[in-house]
């Protein structure tokens, strides 16, 4: 007997995975629990029978019966046929990420009274080690509606819904007095964009307040922990200087309404100087925000500990802001004169025969010319943005459209470099030097007889150089240990020096001429190249490469 003499007791035409999507979707439509009902056993129930056949099927869900010569299924389920393997579904499905089960039962009036006990059913959940599922009363009650000759589809188990969480934020007023910049798609405001700072005064309502919530986990229906979402911001964070009446948010203090990098809204307090920084103004010297209407002329000194606009130009002065500063116009003068020192950002149409260190980003629109700039962050270039001459350090990259000219002005950009990171790197270097010319002028003083033998060497020191031998001995000593604690301090700083995340990009053209370093590796690029181009550190190759 084979395989043509098998007796399939269930239907090999239908499809049980289709039929429990319909029925999920019309857990109402009989018709389709009764085609079901032909492909549904119990665990031990015979589903093929016939000699010699269990060569013929492959599964692991069933086993060959050969008392009663019929293939069985060892869990209860729904029969899947497809011409050579046999699967067996489970009737109870998961849906929306494990967070609801439900117990699908066809009309059972044709089975054997003997399977249909609650233990079956109660059995398959423990298997699939469901928890906090619905009562054995609610199991009961299915089973013998099933009995009855009705399909029937309950929720066994629902899981924990998380909360998703969400941060207090404001809705902004912008328009009460004047447009506070151009909103840009990432909710931030390009400030280049302003038209004229809001100003507010204390107690002034600029935005509605809305609560935040805090994100509860959820469970699924297997005890498992489901993270909250967090929904994303619609407003923004509150900052500085407000004040939260219920809903009204308010202004603490009379200032300008500015927003940082963050999302955050803050009431900066502002001194406002309504034309140039000249001799009537004198120096100027202040912990609050700074705005000129105006331009910042030669050998004048402007110094905040907050946030510096300029609505005109900077040309030959010294500039040191502890926030941000945005320059309208832009940056020019001499090298040796024109100094500017910004904490956060900057901003500026162009920058010109100046020394600049910024310790976040710096944007510019037009060009960067024969300057030195020492930058923390990145440098991006909108617009034309075109760099000439100089040396450019940026730490997180640089972005431009142009870089060098065809006068082959010397043009060196410096990624990848955290200037205070090398600062110490090369102090360590030096120390171990310094140490190791130390080190060679003791043990000269020591002298060679001693390392090639100590012990003889030693006998034959006279007792009145003895103490004065072991304070050299001593110094030598302690200058290895020195020299290992200078070797290993190099090492782990060489080690966090990374630029996997440091680029230089070229939209336009790169000239012959330009140098690239990352770090201390060079590339002098030999010839004019299109873009767009993009140079970083191969840290596998340990090289710069284009691509």
């Amino acid at each position: 007997m084979g395989i043509k003499d098998a007796v399939f007791l269930f239907n090999k035409q239908i499809s049980p995975r289709r039929l429990i999507k319909q029925i999920l979707s019309d857990p109402k439509n009989q018709s389709y629990y009764k085609e079901i009902a032909q492909n549904f056993f119990f665990s031990d129930e015979a589903i093929i029978q016939g000699n010699e056949i269990e060569s013929f099927f492959s599964g692991i869900d069933i086993y060959y019966n050969a008392s009663i010569g019929a293939l069985c299924v060892n869990r209860t389920g729904f029969v899947e046929f497809n011409g050579a393997k046999i699967d067996i579904l489970d009737p109870i499905v998961t849906l929306k990420k494990d967070l609801y089960a439900y117990l699908i039962l066809p009309p059972l009036d044709s089975k054997d009274p003997g399977y249909l006990v609650i233990d079956n059913i109660l059995k398959i959940i423990k298997d699939k080690k469901i928890l906090n599922y619905t009562s054995t009363e609610n199991i009961q009650k299915a089973l013998n509606f099933a009995v009855k000759g009705y399909g029937i589809t309950i929720l066994l188990a629902k899981g924990v819904e998380p909360v998703s969480g969400r941060e207090a934020e404001i809705k902004l007023f912008f328009g009460l007095s004047a447009k506070a910049g151009k909103l840009k798609d990432d909710g931030s405001i390009d400030f280049k964009e302003r038209e004229k700072f809001i100003n507010v005064k204390a107690g002034e309502q600029i935005g509605e307040y809305i609560e935040g919530r805090k994100p509860v986990k959820g469970y699924d229906v297997f005890g498992n922990e489901i993270e909250p979402p967090i929904e994303p911001h619609t407003g923004y964070k509150v900052g500085k200087n407000l004040k939260i009446e219920g809903s009204k948010v308010l202004a603490a203090i009379d200032g300008i309404v500015e927003l940082d990098e963050f999302n955050k809204v803050s009431i900066n307090n502002i001194i406002k100087i309504d034309k140039d920084i000249d001799l009537s103004t004198g120096n100027i010297k202040s912990e609050s925000s700074i705005l000129v209407n105006g331009k910042i002329n030669p050998g004048f000194l402007v110094e905040t500990e907050a946030d510096l606009i300029v609505e005109e130009s900077i040309f030959n002065a010294s500039i040191k802001v502890g926030g941000n500063c945005r320059v309208k116009h832009g940056i020019s003068g001499e090298m040796q004169k024109t100094k500017i020192f910004v904490k956060k950002d900057l901003v500026a149409e162009y920058i010109e025969n100046a020394n600049i260190k910024c310790a976040g980003n710096i944007q510019f629109t037009n060009s960067i010319l024969h300057s030195k700039i020492i930058c923390g962050g990145s440098i991006k270039g909108i617009g034309k943005s075109v760099i000439i001459g100089g040396e450019i350090f940026a730490s997180k990259g640089i972005i431009a459209n142009e870089i060098g000219s065809k006068l082959a002005a010397p043009t060196t950009l410096i990624v990848g470099v955290d200037i205070e990171r090398e600062s110490k790197l090369e102090e360590l270097k030096q120390q171990l030097l310094a140490s190791t010319y130390k080190l060679k002028q003791v043990r000269l003083s020591i002298g060679d007889d001693y390392f090639k033998d100590p012990e003889n060497f030693l006998r034959k020191l006279p007792d009145s150089k003895l103490d004065e031998f072991e304070k050299k001995l001593d110094q030598f000593f302690n200058l290895i240990d020195t020299q290992k604690e200078l070797e290993e301090s190099i090492n782990n700083l060489k080690k966090s020096i990374s630029f996997k995340d440091a680029t230089i990009q070229i939209k336009i053209r790169i000239f012959d001429g330009v140098i690239i370093r990352f770090g201390s590796e060079v590339y002098q690029n030999k010839k004019e190249m299109s873009g767009p181009v993009t140079f970083y550190f191969d840290e596998q190759q340990h090289k710069i490469l284009f691509r």
